[in-house]
């Protein structure tokens, strides 16, 4: 018969007991202390690992995707229509099936830092195009060759030639109004 007391010779393991001693609260603040300074030290550094949210296009159909990434883990992969998207699958404008995403923005978690890319404009510049032609009284067909004519540019532009085509449709388009 195993009398499980503390003075007693016998091993835990023969009284039903364990031989593990739990982890002692100071133990587990401890490692949770150092974790959040390691991360904390860690995103003041820059390093993008600790959490992150991007933003990209799809520069065939315009399409926004939102990432968030936690110690480089994604942990957030949604794709949503914009508004330029929707006007050009409405327009039903033929578009490649493959996806080509482009970087528009980068956040950082705690240090706050913004970064945008050379497709920083482009959901703005998108959001504006499809705001003027809803205003514009003008066709189908013209609004089609006019989104034609933005997504001919995306593939190889800069944010720079982004906005000069933009700036050259936004003036067609007032062109167009006033015939």
């Amino acid at each position: 018969m195993c009398r499980c007391d503390p003075n007693s010779p016998l091993d835990k393991d023969e009284c039903g007991g364990s031989t593990m001693r739990p982890y002692g609260v100071r133990t587990i603040l401890t490692v949770g202390v150092l974790a959040i300074v390691v991360i904390f030290f860690c995103t003041l550094l820059g390093c993008s690992w600790v959490g992150s949210s991007h933003r990209e296009i799809d520069i065939n159909s315009g399409d926004i995707r939102h990432r968030t990434y936690i110690c480089s883990l994604c942990v957030r992969n949604e794709i949503e229509e914009s508004p330029f998207s929707q006007e050009v699958r409405r327009l039903q404008i033929a578009i490649p099936r493959t996806r080509t995403w482009k970087r528009v923005s980068t956040r950082f978690f705690i240090s706050r830092r913004h970064i945008d890319y050379t497709y920083g404009p482009t959901i703005a510049a998108c959001n504006l195009l499809v705001e003027t032609l809803t205003e514009a009284n003008i066709s189908d067909e013209q609004r089609r060759d006019v989104l034609q004519r933005f997504l001919a540019v995306l593939p190889s532009a800069t944010s720079r030639i982004i906005l000069m085509q933009l700036n050259e449709l936004l003036e067609d388009i007032e062109r167009i109004e006033k015939r």
